[in-house]
Formats: C-alpha cells, sequence, structure tokens
C-alpha cells in the first residue's frame, strides 16, 4: 500500500466517511498477504460478515468498535441461527470451534488495522473478550467403519452419469489418502506424478506446506482410467491436458458444498446408515483414524499434514468406539444371570 492511499484511508477515518467498500476492498488485499491460501478465505468471510453486521446490525464505523460491539458480536455467532444445517436444511448458529476460529481472525484484522493507524483499540483482544472453550483432545466428525468406507469406495467406482469414472478417482482419494477437501479439489493435474517410485498427488496444505500423498493401487486405477477418458473426450493425450486434477466440466476447482453432496450421495446409495451426516472431512476422518490402527503417530501425521501431534491425536478413537463398549459386555452378563423361564406380563 502506497502512503499516498493510507493517508487517504487515514483521512476518511477521521472524517467518518471509511466505510464497508474501503475497508474491503483493504481486507482483500490484506488477506492476500497471509501465508496460507486457506486461512486467507476464511479470514476473508470472517471480515465481510463483520463489517456488513457493524454496518447494517449495529450501525456504526467498525473501525471505531469497542469491546461491548465485540461481545456483542460474539453473542450473536454463538445464539443467532446464521449457519446452515446440511442436514435438515435448517439455520442453526455457529460452533463453537467455528466461532472460536472466527473469533481469532476479527482479533488478527483488527491488530492490522491497529498497524495502520485506522484503529485505537483492539475490541477482539482475546485477554479480554474470552473465547469458547473447545476440546482439542476429541473431534465431533462423525466417521465411518473401514467397512463403510470400503462400499462408498465399490459404490462410487459405479456410479453413473458423465462424472461417474470422476467420482470413483475423488472418493477413493479422500478415503485413501485423508487431504483435505480443498487439498483435494484445487490441486494442479501435474500434482499426480511419480515419487520415489510412487504414485502420488503433491498437494498444498496449510501454511503453504507441499506434502505428497500416495494413491495406492486401486485409487491409481481409477485416477488413470478418469485421466484416459478425460483425454480421448478432450480429443488429446493424458499429457496434453491441463488445469486441476478433478474439475467441473467449465475447467473450475469444485466447490466444497458441491463436494459434500457427492460424499452424501454415494454414501446413502452405499447404505451409510448416518450418510446424512457425512461430510468430506468424515473421509478424511476415517482415513486417518483408519491408519492410526497400522501406522505409529508420527507417520500418520505426516500424512495428514498436521503441524501438531495432537491434532493427529484427535482422531484416535480407540477409546470411543462403542461397539467394544463394556456396556454390552455389562448387558450379556444380565442375560446370563437372568432366572430361566423368566417372563414378563
Amino acid at each position: 500500500m502506497t502512503t499516498q492511499a493510507l493517508e487517504t484511508l487515514q483521512e476518511l477515518r477521521d472524517s467518518g466517511r471509511l466505510g464497508f467498500e474501503e475497508l474491503w476492498e483493504l481486507a482483500q488485499r490484506w488477506v492476500e498477504t497471509l501465508d496460507s491460501k486457506q486461512t486467507g478465505r476464511a479470514y476473508r468471510e470472517a471480515v465481510r460478515q463483520w463489517l456488513a453486521w457493524c454496518q447494517m446490525i449495529r450501525g456504526i464505523d467498525s473501525t471505531r468498535a469497542i469491546f461491548l460491539d465485540a461481545s456483542a458480536y460474539n453473542i450473536h455467532m454463538r445464539d443467532a441461527p446464521t449457519v446452515l444445517n446440511r442436514r435438515t436444511g435448517e439455520l442453526r448458529p455457529m460452533a463453537d470451534s467455528s466461532r472460536k476460529a472466527r473469533l481469532g481472525a476479527l482479533s488478527s484484522w483488527c491488530g492490522y488495522l491497529m498497524t495502520l493507524d485506522l484503529m485505537e483499540n483492539n475490541p477482539f483482544d482475546p485477554r479480554a473478550l474470552k473465547r469458547p472453550k473447545v476440546d482439542q483432545d476429541e473431534s465431533p466428525t462423525v466417521g465411518l467403519s473401514a467397512a463403510e468406507a470400503a462400499a462408498m469406495m465399490h459404490t462410487a467406482q459405479r456410479d453413473r452419469g458423465g462424472q461417474r469414472m470422476r467420482t470413483a478417482a475423488l472418493i477413493g482419494f479422500l478415503l485413501t489418502g485423508g487431504p483435505r477437501v480443498s487439498e483435494a479439489t484445487l490441486a494442479p493435474l501435474e500434482a499426480y506424478s511419480f515419487h520415489q517410485g510412487h504414485r502420488v498427488i503433491r498437494v498444498l496444505g496449510k501454511g503453504n506446506k507441499h506434502r505428497s500423498i500416495p494413491t495406492g493401487a486401486d485409487v491409481e486405477r481409477d485416477i488413470d482410467a478418469y485421466l484416459d477418458d478425460r483425454a480421448a473426450k478432450a480429443g488429446c493425450s493424458v499429457a496434453e491436458l491441463d488445469g486441476i486434477l478433478f474439475p467441473t466440466r467449465t475447467g473450475e476447482p469444485m466447490t466444497q458444498a458441491a463436494v459434500w453432496e457427492l460424499v452424501q450421495r454415494i454414501a446413502k446409495a452405499a447404505g451409510v446408515r448416518a450418510f446424512d451426516q457425512i461430510s468430506p472431512h468424515s473421509c478424511r476422518h476415517t482415513a486417518i483414524t483408519v491408519a492410526l490402527d497400522f501406522a505409529d503417530m508420527g507417520k500418520v501425521q505426516e500424512m495428514a499434514g498436521h503441524a501438531n501431534s495432537r491434532t493427529t491425536k484427535r482422531y484416535d478413537q480407540k477409546k470411543q468406539r462403542v461397539g467394544q463398549s463394556p456396556v454390552y459386555d455389562i448387558a450379556r452378563a444380565y442375560q446370563k444371570a437372568a432366572p430361566l423361564g423368566d417372563e414378563q406380563d
């Protein structure tokens, strides 16, 4: 940002004419400076909703917001039905984990404005505005059993429609490689390559860190078949294809909503009982959980792209497996101890 542009913003702020459009343009520039594109998208949406709320609901200049305004917005996020429940089609309040991330984003935004002398205080300073407590050792995501995951892959391979081959390749990669949905949907074609003699997809994760995820024989076969079909339709060789690995018909990346709908459709067709609670993150959750049965924590952490092993441990559900609960042993003991011929009227 030039000195002149900054002085213009400061003059607008001092005169009370610094509005949504100027701040939104500034926010767009700010998120481009962040290391992670994924973080940038989340921060951009956080700032957009905050600016809109200040202008339309609170009726204030967001650069003059104080602790009471930030506190009111926190309560709004906690209580107002603003998030679509994909299972029921109804709106619900924001989850505590999302609200905590949103407050962190807004604290960073206000801190940035303070460095530009566009804001005097940070109303989202965590020392004053307490953030919700979130259990760091447990993941609330609904996962799949290995049998359910296998059934989904089998169903995806037999899917119908013009994108059936992409469906088989993408579902297989999500369930075996455990990438974040954005890592899969934004991977370029050249990311599908060889590394140390293995077929891999090189993804860009959080913190702009790359990692190579092996595909495995079945997924490799599905991806190769998909690319052969895609090349045939385009009238070229696979080597001549360009763009991203799993594009839409227009060549654009699939949206997270589209992947969500695809995953739920395949889960339902595969007979997954909780299909309406399954999400793309359920696929990642499942891959990591199953991996922890066979590999040590360090290897799974590397596969998942987690910066901290504690994050990986959240997916270790050995202690949560309801099928192995002592409740069933108790019930069997009671059955054995019940008097013979005892009948209830």
